[in-house]
């Protein structure tokens, strides 16, 4: 039987506010302590957490001036990305994620043909083909050597984006092919460009992403692993490759090398982990509930054979309770593999299980991000599920934690705030208000969309 809303929601008393603020300076959202004065409940079908619930109003989580919104970029970012849009896939789930652009290249066999016969293009595939393939004599082990091989300057960079830009228009693609990306919504960050410079920021990303990941990723094979991922690329692919194609399939076959599949695991995630609820969700009256969703941002353990952090535990328990009250009809549970590193348990798919063995939360009413690697993309993550899955994303969610990572988040204008604009390039909401000592308000915003490919494992 399905848990039923309560009746009433009680406004939120100012008192708490000066307490909180206090803790702000000194908390951390990676790796804080304990929610404060809470204790676990693991009844079945329990409400989670020993405190009474406190009062949680989303009319507290208006879009204020000081909120850290661009209303013209999140408007755009709206109006134009598409839940109907079906984006093309290739043989790579990764490449896909985090490399949206080359996927969209590569799509159209007349397209690409197009470009490799321009003549900056074609100047351009016939070095890099070249350079990649004389790379593995010329550098061995050389790591760095390598990098010089299969790197791009900025000029370079600027120059392809310019010539796709030019084949784009002259063969009058250019409005049809931007039209795509905007619907996509992974270019989302650069909503109120035009066209022409959509598509030319938008490969200046490409290749910049490319660049980390070969920087981050590739080159931490090592100097003899890196040259037979080199080869392995050469031989594998006979024909020329594109200007874009080398580092692409390089920085590819080396995550795959590394086992650095994160960003892959559990894909499709519609059709696996989150099946059931998104079957339920159309049945949901939205209507019913203060907030949509009860968003818990998962923390992983210290040690390598520990499944679920005492923290994540106790986040679960406060999110179950708030599910018992009738807050939200879904728990949104966020987190990949990510402490220690290469661990074998995603944070969220841990909290999903104990919040179903332990509180008997029905499995259509948790949503699962396994892919999230910190509290930013928390946000951002499952603000995108909330937008391609017909969640409500003009009203607010709920943001559940321990203290110190609640206050982190709610208190953003110190610390979270800033690492979002430099990480992310963007704020991943519209709003967001503490109103309690463990919750915050937050209203979702569409730039979140934005792919980014900078990092492979959860871009």
């Amino acid at each position: 039987m399905r848990l039923q809303p309560s009746v009433g929601v009680v406004l939120l008393s100012a008192a708490f506010l000066p307490v909180a603020w206090l803790c702000a300076p000194g908390c951390s959202g990676e790796s804080s302590a304990g929610a404060a004065g809470s204790t676990s409940s693991t009844a079945a079908g329990g409400s989670g957490g020993g405190e009474p619930l406190p009062p949680l109003d989303p009319a507290a989580c208006p879009v204020a001036p000081d909120s850290g919104e661009d209303p013209a970029l999140s408007a755009a970012a709206e109006a134009q990305w598409s839940a109907t849009y079906v984006s093309p896939a290739s043989p790579s789930v990764q490449q896909d994620k985090a490399f949206f652009l080359a996927t969209l290249l590569r799509a159209d066999a007349t397209l690409l043909a197009d470009l490799v016969a321009d003549t900056t293009l074609a100047a351009m595939s016939n070095d890099r083909d070249a350079r990649l393939r004389e790379a593995p004599a010329m550098c061995a082990d050389d790591v760095a050597c390598h990098a010089e091989a299969l790197g791009w300057t900025a000029a370079d960079a600027a120059s392809a984006a310019a010539a796709i830009h030019s084949v784009l228009a002259a063969n009058g693609q250019l409005a049809t092919f931007a039209k795509d990306m905007r619907a996509s919504g992974r270019f989302a960050l650069h909503a109120t460009l035009d066209d022409g410079a959509l598509v030319e920021t938008s490969f200046r990303d490409l290749v910049t992403a490319l660049r980390v990941t070969f920087g981050q990723q590739a080159s931490s094979l090592g100097g003899p692993a890196l040259r037979d991922v080199v080869e392995a690329v050469a031989a594998a692919h006979p024909a020329p490759f594109a200007f874009f194609e080398p580092l692409l399939e390089v920085d590819l076959a080396a995550l795959t090398a590394d086992d650095r599949d994160e960003a892959a695991r559990y894909e499709p995630l519609d059709q696996g982990e989150n099946a059931k609820t998104l079957a339920h969700i159309p049945s949901i009256d939205w209507a019913a509930f203060p907030f949509t969703v009860i968003l818990v941002p998962g923390q992983g353990p210290t040690t390598a054979d520990v499944p679920l952090a005492p923290n994540g535990q106790t986040r679960s328990d406060l999110a179950a309770q708030r599910f018992a009250a009738g807050i939200a009809p879904l728990i949104a549970l966020s987190g990949g593999h990510v402490h220690p590193d290469r661990t074998p348990y995603s944070e969220a798919i841990e909290m999903k299980k104990y919040l179903i063995e332990s509180h008997g939360i029905p499995q259509d009413a948790i949503l699962v991000d396994p892919h999230a690697r910190h509290t930013t993309t928390n946000l951002r993550n499952v603000t995108r599920l909330l937008h391609r899955h017909g969640v409500p994303t003009d009203r607010a969610l709920l943001v559940t934690s321990d203290f110190g990572q609640s206050i982190y988040i709610g208190y953003w204008h110190g610390e979270l705030g800033p690492r979002c604009q430099e990480e992310l390039g963007y704020l991943p909401w519209r709003s967001l208000v503490p109103i309690s000592d463990t919750d915050a308000c937050m209203v979702p915003v569409a730039v979140s969309l934005h792919a980014d490919g900078r990092d492979p494992l959860d871009p």
